[in-house]
C-alpha cells in the first residue's frame, strides 16, 4: 500500500513539473539526482558526504525510475 502511494506521489510530481523542463522526464531525473546529492552533502559531515552520496543516491534513483515506470504503465 505504501509502495503504491509513493509511486502515485512520484508520478504525479513528475507529471506536474514536466512542462517546466525542456526534455521532460530525462531532465527531471537529472534534476532529482542532483538535488538528492545536494541533500546528502548538506546532511552529512563533509568527510563522509562523498560516501553517503555514493551509497544513497543510486538506490533512491533506482526507486524513482521504477516508480515512474509503474506510474506510466
Amino acid at each position: 500500500m505504501i509502495n503504491d502511494m509513493a509511486t502515485d506521489l512520484i508520478g504525479q510530481y513528475v507529471s506536474e513539473v514536466e512542462d517546466g523542463f525542456i526534455e521532460g522526464v530525462p531532465d527531471i531525473i537529472v534534476f532529482l539526482r542532483e538535488n538528492i546529492k545536494a541533500l546528502f552533502k548538506a546532511a552529512c559531515d563533509p568527510s563522509k558526504a562523498a560516501m553517503a552520496v555514493m551509497m544513497g543516491v543510486p538506490p533512491i534513483m533506482a526507486y524513482v525510475n521504477r516508480a515512474l515506470e509503474r506510474y506510466q504503465s
